[in-house]
Order: structure tokens, then sequence, then C-alpha cells
């Protein structure tokens, strides 16, 4: 089996931010077979460098051809499909493709015997992100496989509303991550965002490389040296502790880090201290007056006792209070209400 992330940052507009995939290397099939001398890892994240894009795999590790019906190792055939490909102009036009491809080629037999899925993420040409799944059931993993594959576009067509997204302005207005996992997700939901907090309050105590600002943007690198890190502890834990045939997270992992082709010009961004959403971070990029309007636009309780600070950010995402800071007053509307005005200068 295998433990397959795919992170989506959202830094208050879909066109600025990264998307993180990950996955480790373990391959897990019958080694009773006969014929068993296959080896027990393999690459399941690809890059594809023409769509901006990246996919990664879980399930089957190994199929058979409809035409000649020997064995086809799954990850070095999926390279292969990439970089013999080319007529696709999209990244939904390869995963349809894909999908095409595999049910004609897959004995149907093979299908059917797990659960077998490809996940292509990657920005499209106006830098929005798109997701798209391409597997052998359905949103209920519950139910019996299927004898083919499926394609089905999942961002921005069903989860964009989700974060903000009407369908015209990428311009969300907060900052957002969406996680899309598979293959056994009970270890991303109890360790991976505790890890993720270790990290972040390690670095943040120093000793540990540069210090980072809520807002500041990591480098591809520092991203996959991270993921790779936290997939490690948890293949760690399946060798030490799994029970014989449950070690299905492991070995090593590979991470892919893709951006938007063109960086925004600087925004505004809010990062709340105090009240109900301490820590939340509000990235525009329009103007202040923006940033104003969106605080506002928050409930009554929300905001209520709130110090919140407006900060310009350049377009490579640090903040810089001591040149761009403003600070907010809290005021009350025609009907009692509390609103956000500007302070020019610092309260006492």
């Amino acid at each position: 089996m295998t433990l397959l992330i795919n992170d989506f940052c959202m830094r208050g507009d879909l066109r600025d931010g990264y998307i993180l995939t990950v996955a480790d290397r373990r391959l897990s099939y019958d080694k009773t077979h006969p014929k068993h001398h296959k080896p027990e890892h393999a690459t399941k994240v690809f890059e594809i460098t023409r769509l901006n894009a990246a996919i990664g795999y879980f399930g089957l590790a190994y199929f058979r051809s409809n035409i000649q019906h020997d064995s086809i190792p799954l990850s070095p055939w999926l390279q292969s499909f990439i970089n013999h490909y080319h007529i696709a102009k999209t990244i939904g036009e390869f995963a349809e493709a894909l999908c095409d491809k595999l049910n004609s080629l897959m004995e149907k037999k093979d299908v059917e015997k797990g659960i077998t899925g490809f996940h292509i993420c990657g920005y499209n040409q106006d830098d929005i992100p798109e997701f798209w799944v391409v597997r052998n059931i359905g949103n209920d993993y519950s139910q019996p496989c299927l004898n083919y594959y499926l394609c089905d576009e999942v961002f921005p067509a069903k989860d964009a509303a989700k974060v903000g997204y009407d369908g015209e302005n990428p311009n969300i207005g907060f900052y957002r991550r969406n996680f899309y996992i598979n293959g056994d997700p009970e270890p991303f939901h109890r360790i991976w965002h505790p890890l993720s907090a270790f990290v972040d309050g390690m670095i943040q105590r120093g000793g540990f490389g540069k210090r980072y600002d809520p807002l500041a943007q990591r480098t591809d690198e520092d991203l996959r040296k991270i993921a790779k890190w936290q997939m490690k502890v948890i293949g760690d834990f399946y060798s030490q502790f799994g029970d014989k045939g449950k070690k299905i997270i492991g070995g090593s992992s590979d991470a892919i880090v893709l951006r938007p082709k063109k960086q925004l010009p600087k925004r505004v961004a809010i990062v709340l201290q105090g009240g109900p959403l301490n820590g939340q971070i509000y990235a525009l990029n329009d103007s202040a007056t923006n940033a104003i309007r969106v605080l506002n636009n928050l409930k009554d309780e929300e905001r209520a006792g709130r110090l919140s600070t407006v900060a310009e950010v350049s377009s490579d995402g640090y903040l810089d209070f001591a040149q761009y800071s403003y600070y907010l007053r809290t005021e009350r509307d025609y009907n009692g209400s509390p609103i956000f005005a500007f302070n020019e200068t610092p309260p006492d």
C-alpha cells in the first residue's frame, strides 16, 4: 500500500502558494508467489514538467497486459507514459488519457483485485491549482473495487467553492490548506499535523537554521525535507510496530513541490492576534481597504477583543512589519456594531 499526500497551500489567492506531493516507496504484493523476485520499493511520484504538474499512485505494484499477459511493474510504466505522451495540453487531458490507457491495457481481473489510484495535480495555464483522481473505486472505499478506472476532477470543479473561489476571482482572501490523502489515511490524521507543529515550534525556537514568521514562504527544498522526514517517522513506526503483513508504509520517500509560474505583486496580509481566531492569517492581493472589508465581514463574536495587524507582503512572501505596519482601531457603525478602521500611528 502507500501513504500518498497532496498538500495544497493557498496564500490568499489561488495563484499564490504551492502544491506538495509526497509518498513512501514501499511495495506490497503477494510474496508467496513461486516466481517472487520483485523489488520491495519503487518511486511512486513523478513530475510532469511540461504541464507544471505531478502524479502519484497507490495500490497495484504490478499489472498484466491485455496484449502480452506479461507482468509489468507500474512505476517504470508510468514514467514511460509521462515521457512519451505529449498530446495532452492540460492536466485534465492528461488524466483522461491515462484513464483511457489503463482501461485499454490492464487485465480486468488485476484491476478489481484491490484499490488502485492516481493523484494528478498542478497549476493550469492561468496558475489555478487543479486536482484530478483516476481510480477503480468511487468515493466510498468500503465498496467493492471496479474492474475499470474512473477519472474525476476534484479541484476546482468540486472543492474550490469550499475555499471561497467563485470560478472567476482567484483572490479568496484567506490563507487555506487543502489536503488530499490516500493509501492509509489514519497516520495522516493522527500524526502529520502534530509533526508539522513540532517542526514549526522547533524552528521558531532557534538552533535549526532560518526562523520563519507566520507568512514566510519556505523554499522547495525546505518543504521536501520536512515532508520526507515526517513520512520517515510514520514509516519507522510501521516497521517497528506493524503486525506481519501490515507493514504497508515505509522505506524512503519522494516529494515534489510545484509553484505557479508567475509571481503575484505585493499584497496585503492580516495576522490576527488574540480573540477566538488567534493566529489566523488572511492574505489579500488588492489593498489595505480590501483587508478592512474582509475583517468587517467577520462575525462580531469573531472580531471581539482582537488586535489585528495589517502588513504589506513582498512577492517572496516575507513580512516587513518595520516598513509596512499599520494598526487598526475598533469603531462603531450607525447600528452600534464594531467595525475596523486604520490608525496612522501605533496605539499607546
